[in-house]
């Protein structure tokens, strides 16, 4: 108990860190005071604990769900192209190219990654940024503005 209790108390800054967010502080919380009633009474001389690191990003919750609900659609509109366009012709581009999935693609494949994985990533990643002619166009260098809202 000893041991897991101290982890829980010396790592308190690390896991504000690893995920994004001070949601379990309530249970880090718990933990600590628990360790506090058992141990206190044994331990004679004073332990210090490391000061809380503040976040520098927060996890959206409700912005990364509603990302991985844009990679479900653009999963859908992918597949309806590659079902009514079964070569690589200019009917699939179109279909392939339009804004829509574009943007689809920006928010699952960027922001999801660098918003809710902290994953780096490059608008050269998006796999339509260098198959369609117009990806530059309708992304931009920031991406489009009629994705997933991040507020």
């Amino acid at each position: 108990m000893e041991f897991d209790c101290l982890f829980v108390s010396s790592c308190e800054s690390e896991l504000h860190l690893c995920l994004d967010s001070d949601d379990d502080d309530g249970s880090l919380q718990t933990a600590i005071a628990e360790w506090h009633s058992a141990c206190d009474i044994e331990i004679t001389f004073s332990l210090t604990t490391p000061v809380v690191t503040s976040l520098t990003a927060t996890y959206n919750d409700d912005f990364c769900s509603a990302a991985g609900s844009a990679c479900a659609s653009e999963a859908d509109l992918i597949s309806q192209c590659s079902l009514s366009h079964t070569t690589l012709g200019a009917q699939f581009s179109s279909c392939y190219c339009q804004p829509e999935l574009l943007s689809l693609q920006y928010t699952c494949e960027y922001l999801l990654n660098t918003s809710c994985f902290g994953e780096p990533a490059a608008l050269t990643d998006i796999p339509a940024y260098n198959f369609c002619d117009n990806a530059a166009s309708v992304l931009g260098s920031a991406g489009p503005t009629n994705s997933v809202s991040r507020s």
